[in-house]
């Protein structure tokens, strides 16, 4: 018997990568042969998981690296059974990059704090945990194995979860890639140094296609993603596209998706999503050298330090992107599947 352990409060992020992250679990459980029990508890009291699972189970899935307390003491109740936990950002790195140095002297030492922090409890969960499912390599070779002494490491890609939340009519088809919108998408969901980064790199890109004369019949459209404050902001000739919309078929309407910035731990769910919606995917130079390579030959890097990046780029939107679409997304969520069938094995 399973016990999948998050806490409530992350399903009312809907959109939100950590939301659509544990959709993506929470749809392989229909597919699973093994007695699964979901149980959600209190984000600001998790001890309350604790009454809730049963002795006799054999696995606890765990939703994410935060609580390293609660894992001990589940270990103290489940001494035999294996205790596994998702990892979605390298939270120390991530924690440092949104809210960066440079601030003043107060603000400087809370991040650096706060990193410290985040790091210490990591480094526990990576110790009290049997297994830790990773959703970026990069994160991995530069932070998690430098932490875990005793977990093992493995990869549980994530997939798309809004072509099998929708209805069926809204689902299973995306447009032709010739009868979309000419337009690429911001989604930016934050206004963090991370978020900001975005929405200045994308400013950027749009200025260096105009100035080269490329891409001048295409909008640039930016939203406040799912979270933020950014619905109503004007950035230098960017469209706002508010908030109001729905994602799965709206990526189905436009060209290009742009995960652009320098900044950010995690893999950004967005790449994949506008993978499996047939866009092709711009990315910044940092972004290109943090994506698993199952995912870095689907994407068109952009790096205004070379002059003929923007050439390419332009170029390549000419052109519907190659595979990619739902077939490639059923084929993450098979190789999801088989990953949660062979934990504890």
């Amino acid at each position: 018997m399973w016990v999948h352990a998050f806490p409530r409060q992350l399903l009312e992020r809907s959109g939100s990568g950590i939301w659509k992250d544990i959709q993506s679990r929470l749809l392989l459980w229909e597919d699973l042969r093994d007695d699964v029990e979901v149980v959600q508890f209190d984000l600001h009291d998790p001890s309350t998981l604790l009454s809730s699972v049963p002795f006799d189970v054999d696995r606890v899935l765990l939703e994410y690296s935060w609580w390293p307390e609660l894992m001990i003491e589940l270990r103290r109740m489940v001494p035999r059974r294996k205790i596994c936990v998702r990892t979605i950002n390298a939270e120390a790195l991530q924690h440092y990059h949104r809210f960066g140095l440079g601030r003043g002297v107060g603000d400087d030492l809370k991040t650096l704090y706060g990193a410290w922090r985040l790091l210490l409890r990591d480094r526990q969960v990576a110790r009290s945990a049997d297994e830790l499912l990773s959703i970026s390599e990069y994160d991995d070779d530069v932070y998690w194995r430098r932490l875990s002494s005793h977990a093992s490491i493995r990869q549980m890609p994530y997939y798309c979860p809004w072509p099998f939340l929708v209805p069926n009519d809204a689902s299973q088809s995306t447009p032709d890639y010739e009868a979309r919108r000419l337009a690429v998408v911001c989604l930016a969901g934050t206004n963090d140094r991370i978020g900001s980064s975005m929405v200045s790199e994308f400013e950027r890109l749009r200025s260096c296609s105009l100035r080269n004369r490329l891409l001048s019949d295409w909008d640039f459209l930016l939203s406040a993603g799912l979270v933020g404050t950014r619905a109503n902001s004007t950035v230098a000739g960017c469209v706002s596209i508010g908030q109001d919309f729905e994602p799965w078929p709206f990526l189905g309407q436009v060209r290009a998706v742009a995960v652009l910035g320098r900044f950010g731990f995690g893999l950004k769910t967005t790449i994949v999503d506008a993978i499996a919606a047939g866009c092709h995917v711009i990315v910044s130079r940092d972004m290109w050298n943090r994506v698993p390579d199952s995912i870095r030959q689907w994407c068109l890097l952009w790096d205004p330090s070379v002059e003929n990046s923007v050439y390419e780029v332009a170029e390549r939107l000419a052109d519907s992107p190659r595979n990619g679409g739902l077939a490639w997304n059923v084929a993450r969520r098979d190789e999801a599947l088989d990953v949660i069938s062979g934990l504890g094995s």
